[in-house]
């Protein structure tokens, strides 16, 4: 009983591979690419986490993007935080 209730605080702690909070930019909805324009990813992952009732995370994963542009409206119905682990660079 212990160890089934240990296992289970610990995947929440951790959360999972496609948390509901956390919306990264690479994922399929989104489909941003390194390399690639991520403008209109950005703004769709940033509308979706501004939306969710619980904090929550746009993340831009490692790699290199090229971005036009981007505007971050609210206000947001919870806490939303945006994280950029890659380089973002304008185009060409």
């Amino acid at each position: 009983m212990f160890v089934l209730l240990l296992l289970t605080s610990t995947t929440k702690a951790h959360g999972s591979e496609h948390d509901s909070s956390v919306f990264d930019v690479t994922r399929a909805e989104y489909g941003a690419k390194p390399g690639s324009d991520i403008t209109f990813a950005l703004a769709k992952a940033w509308n979706d986490s501004c939306a969710s009732l619980s904090a929550s995370k746009v993340v831009v994963p490692s790699g290199t993007y090229k971005l036009r542009g981007a505007s971050f409206r609210g206000p947001c119905k919870a806490p939303s935080e945006l994280q950029v682990h890659g380089t973002l660079q304008a185009p060409e």
